[in-house]
């Protein structure tokens, strides 16, 4: 009989210890980050002279016309603590304008505290380019590029950063 007994509660004892309670991890909430700057295009040659006078391209840069789009995008993989590299993850992009004076604000990129690289594509656009003498050149229509750009933002960061358009 006392053997039945043990047996019993060494039985139970076993099922006891084998039964946990499982809890779910609750996954943190990402951080943010804000990416502000200043877009510029040499759409007045006429401006690039020094006070001596010489003629330097880029040396006086107008601002980007307002309305001009870009893109910053995030590959969601790099927001995953332990990434699948399996697994094909998406790009979330996020759209900014340009407003007057050349600015533009990416607001609330997706981030926890380890660095992560945001890739930013700018939209090409055309507009007239004054020339360095209107006399013997009237403008001309050119369209302007910009290659994309990357920057590393963390939870927190406010970057400010400046870019220059291309004329072709």
């Amino acid at each position: 009989m006392k053997t039945k007994v043990l047996t019993i509660f060494a039985l139970a004892s076993l099922v006891m210890m084998s039964c946990k309670k499982t809890e779910t991890a609750t996954p943190a909430e990402p951080g943010s980050a804000t990416i502000t700057g200043t877009l510029y295009a040499p759409l007045d040659l006429g401006n690039d002279t020094t006070a001596a006078g010489v003629f330097i391209s880029g040396y006086d840069n107008e601002f980007a016309p307002s309305g001009t789009k870009l893109t910053a995008i995030i590959d969601t993989y790099d927001l995953q603590k332990n990434p699948d590299n399996s697994f094909n993850y998406e790009l979330k992009k996020f759209t900014a304008v340009v407003g007057d004076n050349g600015s533009f604000t990416f607001t609330g990129l997706p981030t926890y505290s380890e660095q992560i690289n945001v890739e930013i594509r700018f939209s090409d656009f055309d507009a007239s380019q004054a020339q360095f003498d209107p006399s013997n050149n009237p403008a001309q229509t050119k369209i302007y590029t910009l290659s994309d750009k990357n920057a590393t933002i963390y939870d927190g960061a406010s970057l400010i950063k400046e870019y220059t358009y291309t004329a072709n």
